[in-house]
C-alpha cells in the first residue's frame, strides 16, 4: 500500500507539470492585471486582454483543482489504507515480540530443567512430577522383575605360570590362573599353546595407611578422640556410663557404688567357694586380720604363754609331743641331765645310761641314747625363737625381718602388706569386669568390644584393635543384624550381612550418612575352595557396591562415616 501511494505522487508530478506551470503564470498575470486595472484606467485594451487571460487561467486552475481533488481523494484513501496496515503491522510486531519473549523464557526453563530418576518397587505405577520453583522433574520408574540367576564364573585350572603349558591343548575359552603372577589367561583359537594376554585377577595392592588418631578418657567417663593433624580439639566418642549403666563401674569408682559386680552381689563372707563373686571390704579385712594374727618365723616365744594352741607345761614327764614346756621344767631336766655322766662316760659307770654314751647332737634318731645338756639347750633356744599360733602381728612391726609396707606398688615378695594397701587393691579389682563378662559383649560382631578394647575383624582374617580408657555417648542405635550406632560427635558405625550375594552387589545402609562414608570393610563366610577377597567398587552416603567372586559366600560388612 505504501508503494502504491508513492507511485501516485510520482504520477501527479509527471502528468501535470505544464498545467502547474501555466496555472502559476496565470495567477501571476491575474495579480498583475488587477493591480494595473486600478492604476491604468486609460488602457482598456490591456485590461481586456488581462481579464481574458485571467479567465483562461482561472478555467485551467479550476480544471487542475478538480483533477488534483480527484487524485487527492485517491491518495487520501491510499494513505488511510497504509496507516491501517501500519497499525496492523505494529500490532502484529508487538504480538511477535511478546511471543519471542515467551519463547525465550520457555527455552531458558527447558535449558534449566533437571531430571531426577527414582526407582520404585516392582509392580508399582510409574510417576512424573515437575517443580516449577526448583526446575526439577522427577520420574518414578518401577523396578523390573528380577532376572534369572546367571552361571558363576569358574576358573578351570590354577597354579604357577610354568604349569600353564600343561593345558595348551584345551578348548578355546579354557581359563588358567597363574597364582604367582595374579594373572588369568584364556585359550584362544584351535592352535595349541595360543593364550590371551594375562589380565589382573584377585587381590590388589595394599592401600595406603589411613590417618591415625589420639584417644583419651575425658571427664565423666567419656572416651574422646583427636586427629593427629589437629592436635588441639578433642571430640566425644563413647560415654561408658550411658552404654553400660549400673553394670559397669569406672576406673576411679568405689566398690560401694554398686552391690553388683560381674552380675553377682558382693559376698560378705570368708568361707564362700564362689570364684567369680566379689567380696566385701569387711570380709577381706576379716581374712587379713586372721593372717595378721599369725606369727612369722622371727617371732618370740616369750610373747605368749600359748604355743601351738596349747598351754606351757611345767612338768618333765609329759608325753605330749606338741606342747611347750616351761623354763622351770627344762631346768629340772637340765639339772637331772647335769647329774649324769658326760658323753664319754662308760655304760659300766652308771646303770642310768642304757649302756650308751651321751650324744651331743640335736639330729639323732636314736630313741634310747641320752643327749647332752648342750644339745638340749640348742633345742630349747630354737623353740624359744618361734611364735605361737595365737600370737598377734601387732606385737611386732617386723615380720620375716621386714617392716609392714603400706603400698600397692611394691615388688617385694616377702614383705607383709598393710590392711589399707590390701583394701586399695581390693577396691581396684572390684571396679573391673571379669574376662568372661567382658568377652560376652559383642562376641560375634565384626566390630567387637572386649573390656576396654575395641576389635575390628577384617575379611582377610586379621584384626585391628585399640585399647581405650572406657566411656562414650551414643545418639541412636540399632543392634539388628543390619544395624548401626550414632554418636553425639557425628561419628556413625554401621554393619550388616548380605546372605544372598551376587557377583556385583549394591548394599543399602540401614541409615544414610549425612556427610561422608569414610570406609567399608568386607568379610566372607561359607564353604568354598575358590575363595577370593571381595572388593568395594564404590561407596556413597546411602549405599555401597562391591564385586564378589565366587558370589556363593555370605558377605559381612562394616562401614564408618559421619
Amino acid at each position: 500500500m505504501a508503494a502504491d501511494f508513492i507511485e501516485i505522487i510520482k504520477d501527479v508530478q509527471l502528468k501535470y507539470p505544464e498545467i502547474l506551470a501555466n496555472a502559476a503564470a496565470a495567477l501571476e498575470y491575474a495579480n498583475n492585471a488587477a493591480t494595473s486595472e486600478g492604476n491604468a484606467a486609460d488602457s482598456s485594451g490591456a485590461a481586456t486582454v488581462s481579464k481574458d487571460a485571467a479567465l483562461v487561467a482561472q478555467t485551467a486552475v479550476e480544471a487542475l483543482a478538480l483533477t488534483v481533488a480527484n487524485d487527492k481523494d485517491t491518495v487520501s484513501a491510499l494513505a488511510l489504507a497504509v496507516a491501517a496496515d501500519a497499525t496492523t503491522a505494529s500490532t502484529k510486531a508487538g504480538e511477535a515480540s511478546t511471543s519471542a519473549t515467551t519463547a525465550t523464557q520457555k527455552a531458558a526453563a527447558i535449558l534449566a530443567l533437571s531430571l531426577v530418576a527414582q526407582t520404585l518397587i516392582a509392580g508399582s505405577t510409574a510417576t512424573a512430577s515437575y517443580d516449577s520453583v526448583s526446575g526439577i522433574m522427577t520420574l518414578g520408574i518401577p523396578k523390573g522383575d528380577k532376572g534369572d540367576k546367571g552361571d558363576p564364573f569358574v576358573i578351570n585350572a590354577q597354579g604357577l605360570f610354568s604349569a600353564r603349558a600343561t593345558y595348551d591343548t584345551q578348548a578355546a575359552g579354557f581359563s588358567f590362573l597363574a597364582t604367582d603372577l595374579s594373572l588369568i589367561y584364556f585359550r584362544e583359537g584351535a592352535t595349541s599353546g595360543t593364550w590371551s594376554a594375562g589380565a589382573t585377577f584377585g587381590k590388589g595392592d595394599t592401600g595406603a595407611d589411613g590417618d591415625t588418631v589420639n584417644m583419651r578418657l575425658g571427664t565423666g567417663n567419656v572416651i574422646q578422640w583427636q586427629h593427629t593433624l589437629d592436635g588441639t580439639t578433642w571430640y566425644d566418642l563413647i560415654n561408658l556410663d550411658t552404654v553400660y549403666g549400673a553394670a559397669f563401674l569406672p576406673i576411679d569408682g568405689k566398690a560401694a557404688d554398686s552391690s553388683l559386680l560381674n552380675g553377682k552381689a558382693v559376698v560378705n563372707s570368708v568361707i564362700s567357694t564362689d570364684i567369680s563373686a566379689p567380696v566385701s571390704a569387711a570380709a577381706l579385712k576379716s581374712a587379713y586380720d586372721l593372717a595378721a594374727s599369725k606369727l612369722a618365723a622371727t617371732g618370740k616365744a616369750a610373747d605368749s604363754a600359748l604355743l601351738n594352741g596349747k598351754s606351757v607345761l611345767n612338768v618333765t614327764n609329759s608325753v605330749d609331743a606338741t606342747a611347750p614346756v616351761s623354763a622351770a621344767a627344762l631346768k629340772q631336766a637340765y639339772d637331772l641331765a647335769a647329774s649324769k655322766l658326760g658323753e664319754s662316760a662308760k655304760a659300766a659307770d652308771s646303770a642310768f645310761l642304757n649302756g650308751k654314751s651321751v650324744l651331743n647332737v640335736v639330729n639323732s634318731t636314736d630313741t634310747t641314747a641320752p643327749v647332752s645338756a648342750a644339745a638340749l639347750k640348742s633345742a630349747y633356744d630354737l623353740a624359744a625363737s618361734k611364735l605361737g599360733a595365737t600370737a598377734k602381728a601387732v606385737d611386732s612391726a617386723a615380720l620375716n625381718g621386714k617392716t609392714v609396707i603400706n603400698s600397692v606398688t611394691s615388688t617385694d615378695i616377702s614383705a607383709p602388706a598393710a590392711a589399707a594397701a590390701v583394701k586399695a587393691a581390693y577396691d581396684l579389682a572390684a571396679s573391673k569386669l571379669s574376662p568372661a563378662a567382658a568377652q560376652a559383649l559383642h562376641a560375634t560382631d565384626a566390630l567387637r568390644i572386649s573390656g576396654n578394647t575395641i576389635y575390628l575383624y577384617k575379611g582377610n582374617g586379621t584384626q585391628e584393635n585399640v585399647s581405650i580408657p572406657v566411656t562414650s555417648f551414643e545418639a541412636a542405635k540399632s543392634f539388628a543384624t543390619n544395624g548401626y550406632m550414632k554418636f553425639t560427635n557425628g561419628l556413625i558405625i554401621q554393619w550388616g550381612i548380605d546372605t544372598n550375594p551376587l557377583v556385583s552387589v549394591t548394599v543399602t545402609f540401614p541409615i544414610a550418612f549425612p556427610t561422608a562414608c569414610a570406609s567399608v570393610s568386607l568379610t566372607l563366610s561359607g564353604a568354598n575352595n575358590n575363595v577370593n577377597t571381595p572388593i568395594v567398587n564404590s561407596k556413597g552416603l546411602t549405599s555401597f557396591a562391591y564385586y564378589n567372586q565366587p558370589y556363593s559366600l555370605n558377605v559381612g560388612w562394616v562401614a564408618i562415616g559421619w
